[in-house]
C-alpha cells in the first residue's frame, strides 16, 4: 500500500544546488538528493526537478500551517 500521499509539488533552489526526489518505490518511499542544476536526473527523457511534500493518512500525518479556502 501507498504510504505517503503526496500533497505539494516543490522546488527548491539554493546556491547552483537544487533538491530533487529520486528512487520513489511503489510505497511512496523516496530519497532526497542535492544536485547541481543541469546535472538533474532525467525520468522519461524529462528532467526531475522538483520533490514532494507528503501526508501518511493511516497514521493520522498532517501538514499544519495556515488554512485556505480553495
Amino acid at each position: 500500500m501507498f504510504k505517503k500521499l503526496p500533497i505539494l509539488e516543490c522546488e527548491l533552489i539554493i546556491g547552483n544546488k537544487r533538491l530533487v526526489e529520486t528512487n520513489i518505490d511503489t510505497y511512496g518511499n523516496s530519497t532526497y538528493q542535492w544536485v547541481k542544476i543541469g546535472k538533474e536526473p532525467t525520468i522519461d527523457g524529462e528532467k526531475k526537478t522538483t520533490f514532494s511534500l507528503g501526508i501518511d493518512p493511516k497514521i493520522g500525518d498532517k501538514i499544519i500551517g495556515d488554512e485556505f479556502d480553495i
